[in-house]
């Protein structure tokens, strides 16, 4: 029986692009009958329910350290492409998290980029930034200024929507009415 042994993931599209998302990996086995099996790079003749557990082992555990590899240098690279300013971005969380939010997710981050477990050039960068974006958010002084900033920004923001949606508005008026005076002076000539 002829198989070949490869571990899948799935990938999912996020609004910060593609990526792994939630980590699904499955390990596929594709068999043909009268030939050998393929683990690990090497075809092994016999039955593929007597694979030894040991090579299948062996292909998650490369299969997961790629993955997880890949996820690091992700990491890293979402967080140096952070707005500078904004230190909930540099965590991923929400305006309203709590104080355990910000120490569960700078945990959760800090041990994904850290300098020691991640080979990505720049990982002591992402590392300061991911620290002092959690040391911003446990002051309180700095957060409630962060927090005004960020309700200032959106008051800004919907004051100019706003306006351009009365300049809009305004635009389709003339435009309707300059289109009836057209019809109405058409039919009067």
């Amino acid at each position: 029986m002829l198989c070949w042994a490869f571990p899948r993931i799935t990938w999912s599209c996020s609004s910060k692009g593609f990526g792994l998302g939630p980590l699904k990996a499955h390990l596929v086995i594709i068999s043909l009958p009268n030939h050998g099996e393929l683990i690990g790079g090497k075809i092994a003749m016999g039955d593929a329910s007597a694979a030894p557990a040991a090579d299948e082992d062996l292909l998650l555990k490369q299969f997961f350290s790629e993955v997880s590899e890949v996820e690091r240098d992700n990491e890293v690279n979402r967080i140096l492409s952070c707005f500078k300013l904004n230190a909930f971005e540099y965590l991923n969380i929400p305006f309203d998290a709590s104080l355990d939010d910000v120490k569960r997710q700078y945990r959760k981050l800090s041990l994904l980029v850290h300098p020691d477990k991640c080979k990505h050039p720049q990982a002591k960068e992402a590392f300061a930034a991911l620290a002092k974006a959690q040391q911003l958010l446990n002051d309180p002084q700095e957060r409630e200024y962060l927090l005004n900033q960020v309700s200032a920004a959106k008051g800004e923001l919907r004051a100019k929507r706003k306006k351009q949606l009365k300049k809009d508005t305004a635009s389709k008026l003339k435009s309707l009415v300059d289109e009836v005076r057209l019809i109405y002076s058409n039919m009067i000539s």
